[in-house]
């Protein structure tokens, strides 16, 4: 297997990969989740966020969510070719995964459903996806504000 060439896809790969490994970190570090300590990577940093979301193309957008998957795609299919125990990284994959019945237009429009609210649009993308993902997997009213609040108070 060789490894991605171009800055994109690099990027892209990275930044999947430090978001299935925060989302893999005990969450007993404080009152900080591990999710939390993964999008604080991307504070005052030129990540995508709602603003320029919105200036996509829906190719574009397509495109953006194609790299996703396939970020998350490759970081499965390298753990497991580096011989990584499927129990720690099946449930990574799992967590990070939209439900099968969903399409990459469900995703695009559940994101730009996130971004329709103005305070968001400070939020980087993967707050929008991860919020289309916790969404479509059932998860509470009351946890998804908290979720929301906390990310308010990450990107102000």
């Amino acid at each position: 297997m060789t490894k991605p060439q171009g800055s994109r896809g690099t990027i892209l790969s990275c930044t999947v990969f430090f978001f299935l490994l925060g989302t893999a970190l005990p969450a007993s570090w404080g009152a900080v989740s591990s999710e939390d300590k993964f999008l604080v990577k991307f504070v005052e940093r030129n990540w995508l966020n709602g603003k320029a979301w919105d200036k996509l193309t829906y190719p574009g957008k397509l495109g953006y969510v194609c790299g996703l998957f396939d970020g998350i795609t490759l970081f499965w299919a390298m753990a497991d070719a580096e011989g990584v125990k499927k129990s720690v990284v099946d449930p990574i994959f799992s967590a990070a995964g939209v439900p099968s019945k969903y399409t990459v237009g469900d995703v695009v429009d559940g994101m730009d459903d996130f971004y329709r609210e103005p305070k968001n649009l400070s939020l980087p993308a993967i707050c929008a996806y991860l919020h289309f993902v916790y969404r479509t997997r059932g998860e509470g009213e009351e946890a998804m504000k908290k979720r929301l609040s906390r990310w308010h108070k990450i990107f102000k």
